[in-house]
């Protein structure tokens, strides 16, 4: 099912660049997100990733 809202997610990986978590951070409003650093880095340092790929998703602002 997709969101009506935008939201901001990081997928974090190790030093073999293997997949350890995808963690959503922020889930904002239909129109807009923010994500602080502390929140990212936080999942970051609690998972002992060394590699991140951020990742926003947009809702669409079409029309059906």
């Amino acid at each position: 099912m997709w969101r009506s809202q935008e939201c901001f997610a990081i997928i974090l990986l190790d030093i073999k660049r293997r997949l350890l978590r995808l963690q959503v951070v922020t889930i904002g409003t239909a129109t807009e997100t923010l994500a602080h650093p502390h929140d990212v880095f936080r999942a970051v340092i609690h998972r002992e990733a060394t590699r991140i790929i951020p990742m926003a998703r947009a809702t669409s602002r079409l029309s059906p």
